[in-house]
């Protein structure tokens, strides 16, 4: 008629749920100035802005984007990927000037 009361039953029920996936680590977008080019996971922990160039990673908007960088990473909010585009097509019509300005130098020099 009695015994020992099952580790189940003993043990209280915790609220709420407790994910296995890790979130991603965050990355803003003001952190990225110093870097130029492509930049990936492995930049970024060369650079100490993610603890392992293995984890997910999300670029969040916060600053202003001065460089010039193209981003593979996981994910990005849209803010931030609009303020990279931007800074890209800045610099695609900046080169597109250049050119031109030495066109039309090399036509004079002719």
């Amino acid at each position: 008629m009695g015994g020992q009361r099952a580790l189940m039953q003993a043990v209280p029920k915790l609220k709420g749920f407790k994910s296995l996936h890790k979130k991603a680590e965050l990355v803003y977008t003001d952190n990225l100035n110093g870097l130029t080019g492509i930049v990936d996971n492995f930049i970024l922990a060369e650079a100490n802005l993610i603890t392992t160039p293995y984890t997910k990673v999300k670029i969040i908007t916060r600053g202003d984007l001065d460089a010039k960088i193209e981003l593979k990473t996981q994910f990005a909010s849209k803010t931030a990927i609009e303020m990279i585009k931007k800074q890209v097509v800045a610099s695609l019509k900046l080169k597109s000037q250049l050119v031109q300005k030495l066109k039309i130098k090399l036509n004079k020099s002719k």
